[in-house]
């Protein structure tokens, strides 16, 4: 059982980092429409609201890919980020791809996939070098 404060403390990572993403994608997409995609995606109308949830989604899928960690293979993120043939982005869909295949969990990858996927590289990498 976690203390009320470890909890606490996640919570408002969580929080920050859903806000600083979505700023990103917002910031983004002042020249490519990502928000509508994303309202697209989730069937809600395009905004702030539908861009933190796709953003919540996203880091769902990310807390589930450390806890099939080792699972089938499954790398972890951080080794993920320090591959130089692939960008994080393109890690992570592939590995996302991999654990459908392998492991399941079809309703949290496979809507956070097509969350991320439409997110231009530029944006995510902007975000990685903020957190």
């Amino acid at each position: 059982m976690e203390s009320q404060r470890r909890v606490e403390e996640s919570m408002s990572i969580l929080e920050c980092g859903e806000r600083l993403a979505t700023w990103a994608v917002e910031d983004a997409g002042k020249f490519v429409d990502i928000e509508r995609n994303l309202g697209r995606i989730l069937n809600q109308r395009a905004g702030e609201q539908t861009t933190r949830m796709a953003m919540t989604t996203i880091a769902n899928a990310l807390t589930f890919h450390a806890t099939v960690v080792g699972v089938h293979g499954i790398p972890p993120v951080a080794q993920l980020r320090d591959d130089p043939r692939h960008t994080l982005q393109t890690a992570l869909l592939e590995t996302w791809r991999r654990i459908l295949r392998e492991v399941n969990y079809l309703p949290i990858f496979a809507v956070a996939s097509s969350l991320l996927a439409p997110i231009r590289a530029a944006t995510c990498r902007a975000e990685c070098s903020r957190t």
